[in-house]
């Protein structure tokens, strides 16, 4: 037993306590950290996802979802979530059942399988706790992207999920022929150059030189990888591609 404080004493506030099963309950991994991961403490996952963002040859910026798989492993995306509990937690106000859930294993694999995309919007826009209802409504990032109608059903779900989302939805770029020409304007198209070679308004109309963020090129062709031709009958004809 420790000794009681005298009257004379003055109490002072301790710090904000969680119950021990909250920020502790998931064991550390046994896998070795990058060093991406190692800098994680240091610096915001947003920075470090910041210096993923590509710009493409309208200035619009994107994220290739490669490199997204790649950052945001197992350790990220936990610390992540360990992060805002312990920003948010509060035991005279919160139920911490809805807070243990978020260090659940079954909701960061989750995120690792089905939502990477999703949880990279949802950290964007500071609300990486939603996660959890994502998963709830077993959305995926295959569903990307949500209608507003489908916004609204996710409580509490910020508006601005709506136009952030196709940041993280750049189309791959296929062969002429082979992809689906029913993108809308909404979409970020990951031409790093675009620019016009020929005038000639024959049977191919217009001919550009593009260059593709590697990630995102699935041409064959006997072209280099990141560059090659496109004309008004082919990718540089969908409405998105001015």
């Amino acid at each position: 037993m420790f000794p009681l404080q005298s009257r004379q004493a003055t109490r002072r506030p301790g710090p904000r306590t969680m119950p021990p099963c909250i920020s502790s309950a998931i064991p550390a991994s046994n896998k070795p950290q990058s060093r991406a991961e190692e800098r994680l403490p240091r610096q915001n996952l947003i920075f470090e996802m910041n210096k993923l963002e590509v710009r493409n040859h309208e200035g619009k910026p994107f994220y290739p979802e490669k490199y997204l798989k790649e950052l945001l492993t197992e350790t990220v995306i936990r610390r992540e979530l360990q992060q805002y509990v312990k920003d948010h937690y509060d035991p005279k106000r919160e139920q911490h059942a809805d807070y243990l859930e978020l260090e659940d294993t079954s909701l960061i694999k989750y995120v690792i399988r089905n939502a990477v995309k999703t949880f990279s919007i949802l950290v964007q826009i500071a609300q990486p706790e939603i996660i959890r209802d994502f998963m709830h409504n077993q959305h995926k990032d295959s569903d990307l992207p949500l209608s507003m109608e489908r916004i609204r059903d996710i409580r509490g779900l910020s508006q601005s999920f709506m136009s952030r989302q196709y940041q993280f939805l750049a189309p791959a770029i296929k062969s002429p022929g082979s992809m689906r020409r029913d993108w809308g304007r909404e979409y970020v198209v990951p031409f790093t150059k675009k620019d016009l070679i020929s005038e000639n308004k024959g049977m191919f109309g217009f001919v550009y030189e593009i260059a593709i963020e590697p990630s995102y090129n699935q041409i064959t062709s006997n072209y280099q990888p990141e560059r090659t031709t496109c004309n008004d009958s082919e990718v540089c004809s969908f409405p998105n591609f001015p």
